[in-house]
């Protein structure tokens, strides 16, 4: 890792070889394929999609449409295993700022996405809000903070081998936080740009700084429908006079 002896690829192919060497599940190795690496947050999201289809299956005319609140490693693995990819409209990455972490309710601190089983047909569906405890994921591996400090290519190592071991319990990581009902307007809002969808839900607040960001677009609005107003009627009054004379 030191000496960087195939340029740079030293933590792909030490990660992947190694959870290889343990008999994985095929499809774990084709998102680490996809991820370039395996790491804990690439399992994280294979864990999470176990969860998901064990607890809440899709039924007849419905699929999962995933919003990454915040994006990590998982969605990678959410992707693949899942086929709701950005591509789709099927995945919707949202990244939380440090401001708005930090004024989120203390039970979605570990906050791991947002997954929606939308009905088609009905048109409506179930927002399932749920959390990754990566305490307790340390806590087994029983990583010291010095090692990942210094080392942390293999404490994520570490925490590869460990967390294989759990494949078949999610469970014991993955957990709801909340869920909702949603209808079609409000997946629409989830989705749309600058929208912080934890808001959406009412389980955040709007920070400053995005309480200031809608200021600003609703006065530039408000300025550009003015100066077109004005710029209207400054034509119009050329037109008047061209046609006078």
């Amino acid at each position: 890792m030191r000496h960087k002896i195939f340029d740079g690829n030293e933590f792909s192919i030490i990660t992947i070889a190694n959870v290889w060497a343990h008999n994985v599940p095929y499809l774990l190795l084709k998102c680490a394929e996809f991820h370039n690496h395996l790491c804990p947050g690439l399992i994280s999201g294979y864990l999470i999609v176990e969860y998901l289809v064990k607890n809440f299956p899709p039924k007849r005319n419905e699929y999962y449409i995933v919003f990454a609140v915040p994006p990590w490693c998982k969605d990678d693995c959410i992707q693949v295993l899942l086929d709701s990819t950005v591509g789709k409209r099927m995945m919707y990455a949202k990244m939380l700022s440090r401001e708005q972490v930090e004024h989120l309710p203390k039970i979605y601190r570990d906050i791991a996405g947002i997954y929606v089983i939308w009905n088609r047909t009905a048109e409506r569906g179930i927002a399932i809000i749920l959390g990754f405890n990566w305490t307790k994921v340390r806590k087994i591996a029983k990583i010291k903070n010095f090692i990942f400090k210094k080392y942390r290519w293999l404490a994520k190592l570490k925490e590869d081998l460990v967390l294989i071991k759990y494949l078949d319990r999610p469970g014991l990581f993955a957990y709801v936080i909340k869920k909702f009902s949603i209808n079609h307007k409000m997946l629409d809002k989830l989705a749309e740009a600058r929208v912080n969808p934890l808001v959406v839900l009412g389980v955040a607040k709007l920070t400053s700084t995005q309480f200031s960001t809608t200021r600003t677009i609703v006065y530039l609005t408000a300025t550009g429908i003015i100066i077109a107003g004005v710029t209207a009627i400054l034509i119009s009054k050329r037109l008047r006079k061209k046609t006078t004379q």
